[in-house]
């Protein structure tokens, strides 16, 4: 049976563990079926396979400018210049990110797809109540990159407790996890394949991972290169190692 989708969890500063799964699942299944779903850290794999991003060259063609540009927007808008470029603290690490990603996406002409086939879940605060919120169309590219910076705004963080998305306050998609009714999540018995940072390796218990996840030590090193590549090569190698997991997609493998 094909799946409805694939779900990304939040990942925070790991999200790039993500994106290497993501590649293996571009370059080893047919995917054009499949839809994509995604909270925080993980919205950003969610759309890089609907606009069939992740490429052998995506590091050089699509993460590395980005990066690049997240660390320009925090040298010339922070008073720290150099020392934090690498970090998402504050809001100029992600105003960075949305203009080059969004540039990518527009160049791809996969915007309409990414409409036909992502979901991308986001917090809403009313008062001293929230409520998560699936958005699944968007009316452009600008759009759409303020869901993805919503879906991962986590409170003082990134700047003010709320991130304004559509005239509504809103929070980190992740954070709908912890309310006591929702009965949205992706999981197999809905026929979603959930994939999470635990799903192939547990990073809670697990030495590295344990430090860089339970830290904000992850978030600070966000944009460095090396760091991201080598979160890259660790979620391929992790799918690619287990891809029993992945026997859902089995009909759609490529030759």
């Amino acid at each position: 049976m094909i799946p409805n989708g694939i779900f990304f969890y939040g990942a925070g500063g790991l999200y790039s563990y993500y994106l290497g799964i993501a590649m293996y699942l571009q370059e080893n299944y047919d995917l054009k079926n499949v839809s994509f779903g995604g909270l925080s850290g993980g919205s950003i794999a969610a759309v890089a396979l609907s606009a069939e991003l992740m490429t052998k060259n995506s590091f050089d063609d699509f993460i590395r400018p980005c990066l690049k540009s997240i660390r320009e927007s925090n040298i010339n808008n922070s008073i720290f210049g150099e020392l934090f470029s690498n970090s998402l603290f504050g809001p100029n690490g992600l105003n960075g990110l949305k203009p080059k990603l969004g540039s990518i996406i527009e160049e791809s002409g996969r915007f309409p797809e990414i409409n036909k086939k992502t979901s991308i879940l986001v917090t809403k605060v009313k008062g001293i109540y929230s409520e998560g919120d699936y958005i699944s169309h968007w009316d452009s590219v600008s759009d759409l990159m303020e869901c993805v910076v919503t879906s991962c705004w986590i409170p003082f963080v990134f700047g003010n407790a709320t991130h304004t998305f559509r005239d509504k306050e809103c929070v980190d998609g992740g954070m709908s996890f912890i309310l006591p009714d929702n009965r949205n999540y992706p999981d197999e018995e809905h026929n979603w394949i959930p994939i999470s940072l635990n799903t192939f390796r547990n990073f809670s218990n697990n030495g590295i991972g344990f430090v860089l996840h339970s830290s904000l030590l992850s978030l600070s090193l966000c944009a460095d290169d090396e760091y991201v590549k080598y979160l890259i090569d660790m979620g391929y190698e992790d799918a690619k190692n287990n891809k029993d997991y992945f026997n859902k997609l089995t009909l759609l493998k490529k030759n």
